[in-house]
C-alpha cells in the first residue's frame, strides 16, 4: 500500500531561511503565535501548514514539528516575510539585516543612566 507522501507532487518552493533551526538552542514559538505577535491576526492551522509545505510565491517557512505543533524562530519568520517581498518587488526589496539599528547619543545616555548599558 503506498504512503500518502508518495501520492503528493514534490514542492518546487524553496526555504526562506539559509540555516537550519536548532531546536535545542534557538528560541522557538508556534507559527500561529509568532504570526499573531507580528501582525495581530490569528491564522488558521491550515495556513501554517501551507506556508511550511507548499509555500507562498515559491517560498516556504522553515519550521520544526513537535507533538503535532509547528514551531519556528523569529529569524526564520522574518526571512520568510522578506523572501516573499523580494519575490514580489524584485531588486527593490529591503535586505535582511541582522545588526541592531544604530542608537542616538541621547538614547545611549538614557540607557546607561537606567543601568541597561555599560
Amino acid at each position: 500500500m503506498p504512503t500518502a507522501t508518495a501520492d503528493r507532487e514534490p514542492s518546487t518552493a524553496v526555504r526562506a531561511s539559509s540555516g537550519s533551526i536548532d531546536p535545542e538552542h534557538d528560541p522557538l514559538e508556534t507559527v500561529r503565535d509568532i504570526t499573531y505577535r507580528r501582525s495581530g491576526k490569528r491564522i488558521n492551522p491550515c495556513t501554517a501548514y501551507r506556508w511550511i509545505h507548499k509555500g507562498v510565491r515559491g517560498v516556504r517557512l522553515e519550521a520544526v514539528l513537535l507533538a503535532g505543533t509547528w514551531y519556528t524562530t523569529s529569524r526564520a519568520f522574518a526571512e520568510f516575510m522578506l523572501a516573499q517581498t523580494r519575490v514580489r518587488l524584485g531588486d527593490d526589496a529591503p535586505a535582511f539585516d541582522d545588526a541592531p539599528a544604530p542608537r542616538s547619543a541621547e538614547k545611549v545616555k538614557e540607557l546607561r543612566r537606567a543601568g541597561l548599558l555599560k
